[in-house]
């Protein structure tokens, strides 16, 4: 096309920018990956399956994605830099389940509510209730589903009975970190 008709062409409110034709691989952070999940093909798979699903702005999975794992095994650091790759006005970041209690949590919609780490005690019931509720988006009616990343060194169990409850369970994505 000619300059002109090119201009012409494309949106008013596009960018005169000529993109490459390929863009480069990520070659440090698939080498991060690569290493936490121990060269699992199925979990790097995994990995960005969840990383897609959680940078979508609507979501059917209705999912609680957790990293879990092995202390100093990358969680942190990965979950993190999935974080970053939303605004920040659209991510929720606590360090700890506890919060999850407070009905006046998220004061604004947000699209992602990063749990840095989930600790050794059990979930209680009114928290796998709000988390449900989260995953579901029907904690507030109109808007869509919260997309739910949380970190764990230790096995997820709920308080009846040690075992993950099935409302629970169903909504668990789980990313395996097998080693430090």
């Amino acid at each position: 096309l000619s300059e002109e008709k090119r201009k012409a062409y494309y949106s008013k409110f596009s960018f005169d920018i000529n993109y490459p034709n390929r863009f480069e691989e990520p070659v440090a952070f698939n080498a991060l990956l690569a290493d936490a999940l121990d060269g699992d093909e199925n979990a790097i798979s995994l990995y960005w399956e969840q990383h897609g699903a959680i940078l979508t702005p609507v979501s059917t999975l209705k999912k609680v994605f957790a990293f879990q794992g092995a202390p100093g095994g990358g969680k942190t650091r990965i979950s993190n830099a999935i974080a970053a790759t939303m605004p920040y006005e659209d991510t929720l970041v606590i360090s700890n389940l506890a919060p999850i209690s407070n009905d006046n949590l998220i004061s604004s919609p947000v699209r992602l509510i990063q749990i840095q780490e989930l600790g050794k005690n059990k979930i209680a019931a009114k928290q796998i209730v709000k988390l449900k509720a989260y995953a579901d988006g029907s904690r507030y009616p109109g808007t869509s589903s919260f997309k739910i990343l949380l970190n764990t060194n230790y096995a997820i169990t709920t308080d009846e009975d040690g075992i993950i409850e099935p409302a629970l369970r169903n909504r668990l994505s789980i990313l395996p970190f097998p080693k430090p």
